[in-house]
């Protein structure tokens, strides 16, 4: 599982049969990627120039956060080999 795709608050789902054991396929939640570009897009809708620089398009605010998601686990990623 990359990074990005691993959740930031994991919760483990109870499985149906609760005898099975839980593996990582049964854990949920907001993914770090998710996280993240939820996070660009809260400071960029609260801050007007930045709202302006973008157009206020929902679609050209939603790519640029997640862009900057992207962005942001690349460069973690590279700190981690360094």
């Amino acid at each position: 599982m990359k990074n990005g795709d691993r959740p930031i608050n994991p919760v483990f789902e109870i499985p149906d049969d609760l005898s099975s054991n839980l593996t990582g396929k049964d854990v949920i939640g907001l993914t770090k990627r998710e996280y993240f570009a939820a996070m660009a897009m809260q400071g960029i809708l609260g801050n007007n120039r930045e709202l302006d620089s973008l157009g206020g398009s929902p679609i050209k605010i939603s790519q640029h956060c997640i862009e900057m998601a992207d962005i942001l686990l690349f460069e973690l990623e590279k700190t981690k080999s360094e």
